[in-house]
């Protein structure tokens, strides 16, 4: 090795070999740039990563190094980015921040151990070849399936994501790529026995938008992605494949999908960096899931029967009780679980003592759900257990309070990442991630058994949507 080199000296080497010109922090979000850490700070070795977790960190300690370099920030959100278009939640406020447990135990760890943090992602996408993509397809063994693969000089720019591949099952498909990345939490969408060829790959997270582009490239028959937004993304695809415009959709999981895009930093940082080592460091996908084979699809009601939809969302949150809890306790039968402590908005349940496993397999049968995921020791003592929100903030103010945190859906890079690191740090907690329909659902009964009250002209029923993912088996 070289001279030493410090973390601005870094900098100064990144933005001069990025070949774009460096976009300044932005005003709309986090940006890159040295995000924690002293820039005088003598760099030892360097790691990247996906994201920061605090496992990450102490292995990089652990090697005796202390710069990072990762796409997302340590803090489990991506600031104040477009939030209607990436469905972020506010970032939490600063002052919860910086008293909750996790963040604080994590916090310390950095300054204690004088890391740096480097935040690399808008000027990483900012290159004309998308590192992220290419990672995730050499990753997959999918290069020489790439649709540019005979001009090398425009492959993997942004947006050219399509491959072709050997005909095979949806299943056989799902079962490769589970395979390859070493995924636990795989979803999918659609018929396993249809076969497919012609792939387009998405890393990070799905919008419709993203679906909408993709449906105008002819022949698609299965889109590969990280995350989605599962109220949208999720029901969107399930209508393209009953009216037979794709066949399939498969989630691998939001760190799954960009890890590999981490060690095409490693590898483009060892080609101008020889002061120190540079190593990739995965922070590993954050769940694991109770072995069932899934499948179920969607059937299209609205087209085949010429329904009429009639929302019924905020005002039935509004009710107190709120309507989709006092069914999702009447599903449970935790109605007299509930620990109020005098509000009347709280979801805190105590329960008889069980361990995490034996929880969760208790909420996947009652529910009825098939793509639960988890996070935390199986073996775990349990009696108290908080339902959260969507968003970090709302969770960040009911894991303190108990041993279970269950969230009907949250990004991927939030909720899982904090309780995992709230793990890490050495707390009893965990997390039981369901689908958005295993939250909802049971409230849409309690509201079938209103509507009966009063309406009786016609029957009123509860039909359960279901969850919309599989596991390959």
């Amino acid at each position: 090795m070289a001279d030493s080199i410090t973390a601005q000296e870094l900098m100064d080497k990144i933005q001069k070999n990025l070949s774009v010109p460096w976009q300044s922090q932005r005003a709309d979000g986090f940006g890159d740039g040295i995000h924690l850490g002293d820039p005088d700070t003598s760099v030892t070795g360097i790691v990247t990563t996906f994201t920061p977790t605090l496992d990450v960190l102490k292995r990089t300690v652990a090697s005796g190094w202390n710069t990072v370099i990762c796409r997302e920030t340590p803090f489990y959100s991506c600031g104040e980015r477009a939030p209607l278009f990436w469905r972020n939640g506010a970032e939490p406020p600063k002052a919860l921040t910086e008293s909750d447990a996790v963040c604080q135990a994590k916090r310390d760890f950095i300054l204690q151990n004088r890391l740096v943090i480097i935040h690399f992602f808008d000027n990483w996408e900012a290159r004309k070849a998308d590192g992220q993509l290419r990672g995730l397809a050499l990753a997959l063994g999918w290069d020489k399936f790439h649709s540019q693969r005979k001009d090398s000089s425009e492959r993997y720019r942004p947006g050219d994501a399509y491959f072709v591949l050997p005909p095979a099952s949806l299943n056989g498909l799902a079962r490769s790529i589970q395979a390859k990345l070493k995924v636990h939490g795989m979803r999918v969408i659609g018929d396993p026995q249809s076969r497919v060829s012609k792939i387009a790959v998405v890393h990070g997270l799905l919008l419709v938008a993203d679906l909408e582009q993709i449906s105008k490239k002819s022949g698609v028959d299965v889109v590969v992605a990280g995350d989605a937004v599962e109220w949208e993304a999720g029901p969107y695809f399930q209508d393209l494949v009953t009216a037979e415009q794709a066949k399939g959709l498969i989630l691998v999981g939001d760190e799954v999908s960009e890890e590999p895009g981490s060690g095409e930093v490693t590898e483009w940082l060892k080609g101008f960096v020889n002061e120190v080592p540079v190593e990739w460091i995965r922070a590993g996908e954050p769940f694991w899931t109770l072995s069932d084979p899934l499948y179920q699809y969607k059937v299209n009601f609205l087209e085949k029967n010429g329904m009429v939809v009639w929302r019924l969302h905020d005002h039935w949150h509004a009710r107190r009780p709120d309507g989709i809890f006092a069914g999702w306790n009447r599903a449970m039968g935790w109605e007299n679980y509930l620990d109020s402590g005098g509000n009347a908005f709280s979801h805190d349940y105590v329960v008889p003592e069980t361990t995490f496993e034996q929880l969760a397999r208790e909420l996947q049968s009652k529910l009825k759900v098939r793509s639960m995921r988890l996070v935390g020791d199986p073996q775990l003592r349990v009696t108290r257990v908080g339902n959260g929100g969507h968003y970090i903030s709302q969770c960040m103010g009911v894991l303190p309070k108990v041993d279970v945190l269950i969230v009907f859906e949250s990004r991927e890079w939030e909720a899982a990442e904090y309780v995992r690191d709230a793990v890490a740090a050495g707390e009893k907690k965990a997390l039981i991630q369901l689908p958005h329909e295993g939250g909802e659902e049971a409230g849409m009964d309690e509201c079938a058994r209103w509507l009966r009250s009063f309406v009786s002209e016609v029957p009123v029923e509860f039909i359960p949507s279901g969850d919309p993912f599989w596991m390959p088996a």
